[in-house]
């Protein structure tokens, strides 16, 4: 969980794992995941809101 500070709701946080985040091909993958789940609607699916490469993101 995380909290999205500009719009002051709770939001579920997915990261890639620390042993992963400087192997491209797992980041590619990582980023694809973004993509497709990003596309798909489904009242029982949670919705992609916005995506960083960064750590932007502070968990709780």
């Amino acid at each position: 969980m995380a909290l999205d500070q500009e719009l002051h709701r709770q939001v579920a946080l997915k990261r890639i794992l620390e042993r992963h985040a400087d192997d491209p091909a797992s980041r590619a993958r990582f980023v694809l995941e973004v993509v497709v789940t990003g596309a798909l609607e489904h009242l029982w699916l949670v919705s992609v809101c916005d995506s960083k490469t960064d750590g932007e993101y502070e968990p709780y």
